[in-house]
């Protein structure tokens, strides 16, 4: 587990709102008094946009100036720790295939930068907070508070908030800007485009990347600076399936259900099949697959009984994020629950708002399980405190955004502290335990060596645990 850093340097908050906008002024520290009483929380106001500024994204009030005046890197003073020789990132062959040996690289300072789609371009003086960009700013507000206890530990940190407006033209003129080239985490962006132009940037530059919501396992390859805190899909059947062969063997009948002319959902099946073939170490075995037009359904009703065994154990996984789909086959199945002895095995998205239309007995009866990369108990004493803290300084309650970006920035932040800028190489070695979920890092391997040593080539640093979700008294609760 990690061990908390103690270092003296003060914690600053630098923010940017977008690669328009420039870079604001630092938050003024606050006061923390004298004496050994809790420190005591300054007071913000939020003010009203003027022409040629955006709306701030927290409750501080911004001057902006310019993208130039971003700091260069000072040299160490003699009391603080020295940078080590770089010699551990081996760059080889026409595809820049980097190895990243284990061996700290410390730092006396260390710089962070957040990107994410603030959207405040879209924002007004008088209407609300754009929908959409509710996900980064619940996520900042998260981090502002695991920085403040970063802060407490000592950890010497600036942090830089971009705004990538769901845009890439924005996000690729950060990159040409210079802007990111100080930096020693990145920490976002949200979709796929962003992610893949962040994350060949950050390969081709040795800087560590973490991609907090994206789960797509395409984005980048042979890039040992890319972490993945959300688990792919294949991850989280393979935990799921590992699970259901705990329960029932290899007795069980599994079968994969899906929407027939759907043609994205066909790499979703491969990645289940996938999963199927790591669990039963099968090879070139499958799953047997099923698949069923909806439309159709009038004329040509599913008949369940194709793939259902009478008197066996039946998994059928479903890895659809269609409501219509997923309700129309989970009330196929009801009436076979008890004969055939069903366990569905479904999306981490059936917990999503678009969902909450669905009939849950079917949830309830149908014992569903999910692997889900988030999973809050609110009865953990270690939440509630987090709650109570969040709602003084908020005043309101915690969405599972913050519990995420409270989670990953202290949990990378007390990596970048203790273990320095090439922090991944160690993560295998350091799980720890969010109020969200755990953070179980592993490397994924590619294909071939690298290097003059011959070192495996790593494809990205993966998050491998998943909280196992059952539907059970009409909730999902964790059941590993």
């Amino acid at each position: 587990m990690l061990k908390y850093i103690k270092l003296s340097t003060p914690l600053f908050l630098f923010i940017l709102l977008s690669s328009s906008c420039g870079l604001f002024q630092p938050i003024e520290k606050p006061d923390y008094g004298d004496g050994d009483d809790e420190p005591k929380r300054p007071q913000w106001e939020r003010p009203t946009p003027s022409e040629g500024t955006v709306e701030k994204i927290d409750t501080i009030e911004w001057n902006v100036v310019g993208e130039e005046n971003i700091p260069e890197e000072k040299e160490p003073e003699e009391n603080e720790p020295k940078e080590e020789t770089l010699t551990k990132i081996d760059t080889t062959s026409a595809e820049e295939v980097a190895v990243i040996e284990e061996e700290k690289m410390l730092k006396g300072h260390y710089t962070v930068v957040l990107m994410l789609p603030f959207l405040g371009n879209q924002f007004t003086s008088f209407g609300p907070i754009p929908e959409k960009s509710k996900r980064a700013l619940e996520f900042y507000e998260g981090v502002k508070m695991a920085m403040n206890e970063l802060q407490g530990m000592g950890a010497p940190m600036t942090i830089y908030v971009f705004d990538t407006q769901y845009d890439e033209n924005v996000v690729k003129s950060l990159l040409n800007s210079g802007s990111l080239f100080q930096a020693d985490l990145i920490i976002g962006p949200v979709n796929k485009t962003n992610c893949q132009l962040v994350a060949e940037f950050a390969r081709k530059n040795n800087k560590v990347m973490v991609s907090p919501y994206n789960y797509l396992s395409t984005i980048t390859e042979q890039n040992p600076f890319y972490v993945q805190a959300n688990p792919s899909t294949q991850t989280k059947f393979l935990r799921v399936l590992e699970y259901v062969r705990e329960i029932f063997g290899t007795t069980g009948i599994a079968t994969v259900l899906y929407p027939a002319n759907k043609r994205a959902i066909k790499a979703r099946v491969e990645e289940v099949q996938m999963a199927s073939r790591i669990v039963n170490q099968s090879g070139n075995a499958t799953l047997r697959e099923y698949q069923f037009d909806v439309t159709m359904a009038q004329n040509s009703p599913m008949n369940v009984t194709e793939f259902l065994v009478a008197g066996q154990d039946n998994v059928v996984i479903i890895p659809s994020r269609d409501p219509g789909f997923v309700a129309y086959a989970m009330r196929e199945l009801s009436p076979y629950r008890e004969s055939h002895r069903i366990t569905v095995i479904g999306m981490p998205q059936w917990e999503d708002a678009k969902f909450e239309k669905m009939d849950y007995n079917y949830y309830e009866n149908m014992n569903l399980l999910i692997g889900s990369e988030s999973y809050i108990n609110k009865a953990n004493p270690d939440v509630r405190s987090f709650a109570s803290r969040y709602a003084g300084e908020y005043g309101t309650s915690p969405t599972e955004n913050v519990f995420k970006g409270y989670d990953m920035m202290l949990y990378f932040g007390q990596m970048l502290g203790e273990y320095g800028v090439y922090f991944p190489s160690f993560l295998a070695k350091n799980p720890g335990e969010g109020l969200h979920t755990k953070f179980n890092f592993q490397p994924v391997y590619g294909v071939g060596s690298a290097g003059p040593e011959g070192k495996p080539v790593i494809r990205r640093f993966e998050n491998n645990h998943i909280n196992i979700l059952q539907f059970s008294e009409f909730r999902f609760q964790r059941v590993n």
